[in-house]
């Protein structure tokens, strides 16, 4: 096998092995322009409030937020820009609903 079709080899597994291992997220919640929007998924509108009312609160203008069920609960994800504040936030508020 060359080194060329080894490469591709490589990369098929690494594709294939991120695709198997990557979150599938129940719900995505993208911030634009500080309004925060359901995009994949079901979001309960009090938590969309929430969630709209702390982007207000920490002047965020873009993000996103997606959620992982799984046996008890949902695991939270944020986009890298969201500070480490905002997000504790969004998960004690998100055990309260």
């Amino acid at each position: 096998m060359s080194w060329l079709g080894a490469g591709v080899a490589f990369a098929a597994a690494l594709f294939v092995m991120w695709a198997l291992l990557r979150p599938r997220y129940d719900f995505v919640v993208r911030i634009v322009d500080g309004v925060a929007k359901t995009t994949r998924g079901r979001v309960l509108s009090v938590q969309l409030d929430e969630i709209n009312s702390l982007c207000r609160g920490f002047g965020l203008k873009r993000g996103w937020v997606g959620g992982v069920r799984t046996r008890k609960h949902v695991r939270l994800y944020f986009s890298s820009n969201l500070p480490p504040e905002f997000r504790q936030r969004m998960r004690n508020m998100w055990d309260l609903h």
